[in-house]
């Protein structure tokens, strides 16, 4: 189905306005951890838009790569999609600097 320029830039507008209401700031690090698809592009371009400083993790990335990537970059927030969900399990990284995961 085809997106239109309209289209994309409100759904841009929307995750921006999400991801401030989140509480990310201009500076903080978000990370997309997902597999190519468009709303990863559109989330780029929102954090582009907002300031924020876009980390990316490869989907294929195994579970300790991922836990590195999410320590050493110390991001704010990350979003994935339900399909990495296992991949992400988190509980031995930084939680206290870490505030949400949010998916695609």
């Amino acid at each position: 189905q085809f997106t239109t320029y309209r289209q994309a830039c409100a759904r841009i507008d929307a995750i921006g306005r999400g991801l401030l209401d989140l509480g990310v700031k201009q500076g903080d690090r978000i990370l997309i951890y997902s597999e190519t698809r468009p709303e990863w592009l559109l989330t780029a371009f929102a954090a582009f838009r907002h300031g924020f400083t876009l980390v990316t993790l490869y989907s294929t990335l195994g579970e300790e790569a991922v836990k590195y990537g999410i320590n050493e970059s110390q991001v704010k927030v990350i979003i994935t999609s339900q399909e990495l969900t296992s991949k992400l399990d988190v509980s031995d990284t930084r939680e206290r600097e870490r505030e949400r995961t949010s998916y695609l």
